[in-house]
């Protein structure tokens, strides 16, 4: 899933912006949304992939994560508890849960890489 953002004001003499965040395929308006203060010396500032990647992953996940919590879960999709044994069989016609992890990549900073 995307992330995206928007800044709503910048003060430069306090180094600090009020940012909105959403899903890119949210279904409102990203201006709908609260806005965060931001302190940039939190952030890396170097150029702008490092700064939406800082951006991101150090407030614009967990907002995300809260917008999509809040959001209420239609009965037919709640998912079925399923113990540690199981059968493929026992899930047909079944609404489960499934889990997966991320692999973590950061980006390096450089200029040029030597061979």
């Amino acid at each position: 899933m995307k992330i995206i953002f928007k800044i709503v004001r910048y003060d430069e003499e306090a180094q600090s912006i009020s940012v909105k965040f959403c899903y890119e395929k949210s279904r409102k308006p990203i201006d709908e949304y609260r806005s965060y203060a931001i302190d940039l010396k939190n952030l890396d500032t170097y150029d702008y992939f490092t700064f939406s990647d800082s951006l991101i992953r150090q407030y614009g996940l967990s907002v995300c994560e809260k917008q999509v919590d809040n959001l209420d879960t239609i009965t037919e999709n709640i998912p079925t508890k399923i113990d540690d044994k199981f059968e493929v069989r026992d899930l047909i016609d079944k609404v489960v849960e499934g889990k997966y992890i991320t692999r973590k990549r950061f980006p390096l900073k450089m200029r040029r890489i030597e061979l």
